[in-house]
């Protein structure tokens, strides 16, 4: 039952405008997940607390988003209590998640599932948007798709108040990171029919991305799949430039110049923001403490437009210190494991399809506060959670060998 409830979050998270009707009095689905969870966790005998290398990072990590949030009411700009506790707890259940999917998955068959699923969410929300491009470009009288139109790009994400074009930025970072992922899986697995299909979807997910104007998100992208192309097959990484060559010219006109305009005023505003931001970030105490969680908005007067600096601004330098640390971590655990099953084509595609989803948050959290969008980061940490459950998964069996073989030579 555990485990079909988290195929449900994997499959309503990024649908936020269908998820959000979903109630039974004051909760609605997410909280009533949790509580399952939670629940379940504790009740159930064979669910224990699985140790890995990252899991005190990720403690000492939350620690600090709850510290921030106190530390925010001491500071000159002390929020609204109610609506503050809501926002930290959805950000320190997101990253919960790591631990539950890391208890909860169980067999090679469960990340099969998990990855159908997320496959058929990406194509609801890919068919969703092309729709919202057609219905954009017909309602504007015909011609090309213009950077006006952006605020008609939302997919099934929530529209936020006072800034159309917050939607259109996380369709472009949701594909950005889990179009990676699906690439990654592809090039792992040894069946070729899955490997046909999932670069085939790859191929019909770039549309979404390109059309979300998130120049964020197609840097991710692009890098992502170039830094591993570099490292395991420069073979790959000639056919992708020239993939990206061939493309370029169909691409629409104003496509073009968004991607080349990176001395507008929302490139260069960018630039400004983070120096400011470091230039606040010298004053004491908040470059030991941090000016409190939720407070860095109304600190520097707008977003940070980068999670690093953001988790530097409400943590405080050892904040951001633990936060690069846990990146760290997960990433070198991932190619790790990564290395330990690579004879076993299920789990490598599993792995390699997160790191390279990984290594894209890791990028996408450079250009915007990823970190911090539940739509988004979400289903990326309990990715991660399985990823590192596979090679619990594949010692387990190792192990399992051994015993039988060591029973076998005894018996014999």
């Amino acid at each position: 039952m555990s485990y079909w409830v988290l195929l449900t979050f994997v499959f309503l998270n990024p649908l936020k405008d269908f998820n959000t009707t979903l109630r039974l009095g004051p909760l609605d689905w997410y909280n009533l997940m949790y509580i399952y969870i939670i629940v379940a966790w504790f009740f159930n005998p064979n669910t224990g607390w699985i140790k890995t290398s990252v899991n005190k990072y990720f403690l000492i990590f939350i620690g600090f988003f709850i510290f921030s949030y106190f530390r925010g009411f001491a500071g000159p700009y002390p929020g609204d209590p109610i609506e503050t506790l809501q926002d930290l707890k959805t950000i320190v259940t997101e990253i919960f998640l790591f631990f539950v999917f890391l208890n909860f998955i169980k067999t090679r068959r469960q990340m099969h599932l998990i990855t159908v699923i997320l496959a058929v969410v990406m194509i609801y929300e890919s068919w969703v948007v092309i729709n919202q491009y057609f219905e954009a470009v017909g309602n504007a009288g015909g011609g090309g798709f213009s950077w006006n139109l952006k605020s008609k790009i939302t997919g099934t994400f929530l529209v936020k108040e006072g800034f159309s074009t917050a939607s259109a930025n996380e369709v472009g970072a949701f594909f950005a990171l889990y179009t990676p992922f699906l690439i990654g899986y592809a090039l792992g697995t040894d069946n070729k029919k899955v490997k046909t299909i999932l670069f085939g979807l790859a191929v019909l997910f770039v549309f979404p991305l390109v059309f979300s104007f998130s120049r964020g998100g197609w840097i991710a992208f692009v890098i992502s799949l170039s830094l591993y192309f570099l490292r395991k097959n420069k073979r790959l990484l000639i056919v992708f430039i020239i993939f990206l060559i061939i493309s370029a010219p169909l691409l629409p006109s104003a496509v073009v110049e968004r991607g080349s305009g990176i001395s507008d005023n929302s490139a260069t505003s960018r630039i400004d923001y983070w120096i400011e931001s470091l230039g606040a970030m010298t004053n004491i105490p908040y470059f030991i403490a941090g000016i409190g969680f939720n407070q860095a908005g109304d600190y520097i007067g707008h977003d940070a437009h980068n999670s690093y600096i953001r988790v530097m601004l409400e943590f405080g330098i050892f904040g951001l210190a633990i936060f690069i640390i846990l990146f760290f971590n997960i990433s070198r655990l991932l190619n790790q494991i990564y290395v330990d099953v690579e004879e076993d084509p299920v789990l490598r595609a599993f792995l390699l399809g997160c790191i390279l989803a990984f290594n894209s948050f890791i990028i996408l959290n450079l250009v915007g506060t990823r970190m911090y969008n539940g739509a988004v980061a979400a289903t990326l940490w309990a990715f991660l959670g399985t990823a590192i459950k596979a090679g619990i998964i594949k010692e387990e069996e190792s192990f399992s060998e051994s015993e039988l073989y060591l029973a076998h030579n005894i018996e014999h």
